[in-house]
This record gives C-alpha cells, sequence and structure tokens, in this order.
C-alpha cells in the first residue's frame, strides 16, 4: 500500500473512522438513509485516494482529483442536511466531521492545482 504514507490519506482514514463512530448513533431511521450515504461518501474518499495515486498520467489523475472534490462536496451537503434534520447527536460531531471534510478537501485542491499545473503550464485548470 504506497499510499499510506500520504497525509491527505491518513487524515482521510481517520475522517472515515469518526465518521463510521457518529453514523452509529444515528436514529434507527437516519441511520438507515443518511447514514448509509454519509458512510459510502467517506470510503469512496479512501478509494479514490487510492486511485489517484495509483494513476500513471497525470490528465487521469487530474479526472480522479476532480471526482474526489465532487464527493468532498456531496458528503458536505448530506453533513448539513444531518446537522439540520438532528441526525447527529451533537453540534461536537458536525463541528469535527465538518473540520475533517474541508481539510481533505483543502489538500484534495492543492493536489489538483499542483497536478493541472505539471499537466501543461499554459492550459488552464
Amino acid at each position: 500500500m504506497k499510499y499510506t504514507h500520504l497525509k491527505i490519506f491518513k487524515l482521510s482514514l481517520e475522517f472515515a473512522t469518526y465518521n463510521e463512530e457518529s453514523v452509529k448513533h444515528f436514529d434507527r431511521y437516519y441511520k438507515y438513509t443518511l447514514g448509509v450515504d454519509l458512510r459510502k461518501l467517506s470510503k469512496e474518499i479512501l478509494f479514490s485516494i487510492h486511485r489517484i495515486n495509483g494513476a500513471k498520467e497525470s490528465i487521469d489523475r487530474k479526472a480522479q482529483l476532480e471526482i474526489l472534490l465532487d464527493i468532498c462536496n456531496q458528503y458536505s451537503t448530506l453533513l448539513l442536511l444531518s446537522k439540520e434534520t438532528k441526525a447527529l447527536s451533537s453540534f461536537k460531531q458536525f463541528k469535527e466531521l465538518s473540520h475533517f471534510i474541508y481539510n481533505i478537501n483543502n489538500q484534495a485542491l492543492g493536489w489538483y492545482n499542483y497536478t493541472c499545473a505539471s499537466i501543461n503550464k499554459s492550459s488552464s485548470c
């Protein structure tokens, strides 16, 4: 597993673990609706990092990073919905999960910008 040294992977693993613990405490209705979606997206973030790091071409890496950024946005939207519906057991969980996804998104955006710059300095990403 050559991607486990990446800071974004370590952060995402910690995030996915915290997400699992948070969803575990959802009420039954939310656990099987919003909870399933949140769990799926947090795992997809981990899988995306694996795919991105394994991409041989920068153009493939760029496309995968765009997908990762989209997944982060989807997660943020569902997290906000979870807060508004009071599926989360505390505001602290919302704050922690928001902090995680914000940091993951920022690292992915930095990786994306670096990849774009390496593809072609004259093209705009």
